[in-house]
Order: C-alpha cells, then sequence, then structure tokens
C-alpha cells in the first residue's frame, strides 16, 4: 500500500514538474521571440514604407495611400476607382460624384458635395493631423550625472529602448541597436537604462563598458520615463519622429530586422543620404 502511494506521489510530482517546464517555456518564447512593431493611428510610413509595412504584417491603423483609394465608396485626388465612379464629365444616381457634380449618396470627390458617405480628401488629413499623438517627455539623467529631458532631442528621429542589465532580452538586442546606431547617424539612439531595485548606475555602466557600446546610455532613477510610458515589463522601443510624434513601438526584444522596420517609419530617406554624402571621403 505504502509502496502506490509513493508511486502515487511520483507520478503527481511529475505531472507538476513538466507543467511548471511547459508554463515557463511559454514564457521564455515569447520573451525571445522578435516582436511586431505596432504603428498608431494617423502616422503613416514616409515615402512608399507604408505599402510594404502591411505586405511585411506590420500592425497599422488610419494609414492612407497619397495618390488614390481603391474600392467602392472612397475618395481620391485625382478621382476614383472601384464601383459605380462616373466619368470627370458626368453625374450617376448612386455611387460616386464626378469632379464637377454632386452625389445623394456615396462618395463625394475633391470638388463634389455629399449629404452623406465618405468625406473629402481635406477632411481625412485633417482627422489625420488630430489622431497625431505627441510623444510624452520626460527627465532622466545622462552619462555624466546630468539633467536631460526627451524633448530635448527633438528635430531627428529618436528611437528610445528602455533596457536593464539583468535583462537577458535586453541584453541579446543591444548587439543589433548599437549596429543600427552606427549605421543610421541621421536617428538619435536612447538607450534608457531603468536604474534602480536590482539595477545600479554601477552594474549598468559596467555592462555598456565592457560590451564597448557607443550608444548614448540614459539612466531612469526616478522612474519618471517608465510611468510616462506605461513600461512593465523589458526590453520595450518606442520610435518617435522628429517633430516628436511617437509613430510606433514593441515590447519585446526585437531583431535587426524589425529593429530597421521601425527605423524605417521615422527616418527621412534625403536626411540619411545627406548624412553618408558628407561621412563620404
Amino acid at each position: 500500500m505504502k509502496k502506490k502511494l509513493m508511486w502515487a506521489v511520483g507520478a503527481i510530482c511529475l505531472i507538476a514538474l513538466i507543467a511548471g517546464a511547459s508554463v515557463l517555456y511559454g514564457k521564455l518564447s515569447d520573451n525571445y521571440a522578435p516582436d511586431r512593431l505596432t504603428q498608431l493611428a494617423g502616422e503613416g510610413s514616409r515615402g512608399d514604407q507604408g505599402a510594404a509595412d502591411r505586405d511585411d504584417g506590420l500592425t497599422e491603423g488610419g494609414t492612407s495611400s497619397g495618390g488614390g483609394n481603391s474600392g467602392s465608396g472612397t475618395t481620391s485626388d485625382e478621382g476614383n476607382r472601384g464601383s459605380g465612379t462616373t466619368p470627370d464629365g458626368g453625374n450617376s444616381g448612386s455611387g460616386t460624384a464626378s469632379d464637377g457634380g454632386n452625389s445623394g449618396n456615396g462618395a463625394a470627390s475633391d470638388k463634389g458635395n455629399n449629404g452623406e458617405g465618405t468625406a473629402s480628401g481635406e477632411d481625412q488629413d485633417a482627422s489625420a493631423e488630430n489622431s497625431v499623438q505627441q510623444a510624452p517627455d520626460f527627465t532622466v539623467t545622462d552619462y555624466d550625472g546630468e539633467e536631460v529631458r526627451l524633448s530635448d532631442y527633438f528635430g531627428k528621429p529618436i528611437v528610445v529602448n528602455f533596457w536593464a542589465s539583468w535583462c537577458p532580452p535586453c541584453k541579446a538586442e543591444m548587439p543589433d541597436f548599437e549596429e543600427a546606431y552606427k549605421t543610421h547617424s541621421e536617428v538619435q539612439f536612447l538607450m534608457v537604462n531603468m536604474t534602480g531595485g536590482r539595477e545600479t548606475l554601477e552594474s549598468a555602466k559596467e555592462h555598456v563598458e565592457s560590451q564597448g557600446y557607443t550608444f548614448t546610455v540614459l539612466f531612469d532613477t526616478e522612474y519618471s520615463a517608465a510611468y510616462a510610458y506605461y513600461v512593465n515589463s523589458l526590453p520595450a522601443t518606442y520610435f518617435i519622429d522628429a517633430e516628436g510624434n511617437l509613430v510606433a513601438y514593441a515590447t519585446g526584444m526585437l531583431d535587426a530586422e524589425t529593429l530597421e522596420k521601425g527605423i524605417a517609419m521615422i527616418a527621412d530617406p534625403d536626411a540619411a543620404e545627406a548624412e553618408g554624402d558628407s561621412q563620404a571621403p
């Protein structure tokens, strides 16, 4: 009887161990898996990058194409494509109005009036501007202990990364950030260390110096930056354009490819080319 009881207890312990290992494996897999970017509504990628990002499966909201829209009931600057569209010279009783005419229902063109349906291009632009989200400002200290603010760096695209030296996924992605920092001189990289608790200024600086990193490191000793961005897990990365607007973010480790996609959302291709020309021998 005792032997059977021991076998039963052993079996229960084994099952519990397997279940615990499975849960732990799932959490570690989530931490180390390259994350997907989330692009905020109202912010489009520069140039043709928006279409490329949609093809790559990035999460987007509120992004419209520049030249025109396809499908029914949608307007563009030049005209409309899709069902129920009439040429410039004529009118249709239902569907989309031409440039010179009016429609009772359907989508209105830039010069037509419409009682109901999709707003004109100017209204869409105004709506997109209203949905732009300003990046929350914060105050941290730099490597020399001087206070700096995020807004001090506005004027260039910014990549803000929250990290700690005790965080394995943080350390795993940092070489890719260093490489991107060296490649994209037109972009400001701010590596914000979550200083406090397990992390100290000494441990953070020791890791940076031992790895030979040269990007800008800041220290969030009061957690003001973490509170401003609701950071509750590490790493976390935010992409901010030159005007100080929050364009995209990701929680979890990023691989080099995903990091480059985020940079493409905020970087000005012309500025990057000019920087490259200026550094050429």
